[in-house]
């Protein structure tokens, strides 16, 4: 386990591949290198990030959790290019199809990493 602490908080304790709820209807799940998060709005679901390639499953099983399916899975925000960001996105939109939501330029390197063409 890893603790955070900052001069204004002291973090709870995230495992790896745990599902944390910060404030009712946003969790946290923690992948490691990076955290990905699940925003709950009516029934469907918003997802932040989308972590390493591989880390769909992960993600799917905590939609799970929460008492959701992968097509309650409305939108995707990938707030960045970096692959620990938008590494399973293609996957998680295949599975979903869900809405993606990013920065066009985002979307070019996206489009690259995935043998597209990019910018």
């Amino acid at each position: 386990m890893v603790r955070f602490k900052s001069n204004h908080h002291d973090f709870p304790e995230v495992e790896m591949n745990a599902l944390l709820r910060l404030v009712p209807g946003l969790h946290q799940l923690s992948l490691g290198i990076v955290n990905v998060f699940l925003l709950e709005h009516d029934s469907s679901l918003v997802l932040i990030d989308t972590g390493v390639a591989g880390s769909e499953d992960v993600i799917l099983n905590a939609v799970r959790t929460l008492g959701h399916t992968p097509t309650d899975v409305h939108h995707i925000i990938v707030t960045h290019f970096h692959p620990d960001h938008s590494g399973s996105l293609a996957a998680l939109k295949v599975v979903t199809g869900a809405r993606v939501y990013m920065h066009p330029l985002t979307r070019c390197w996206c489009r690259k990493a995935a043998g597209g063409s990019g910018p």
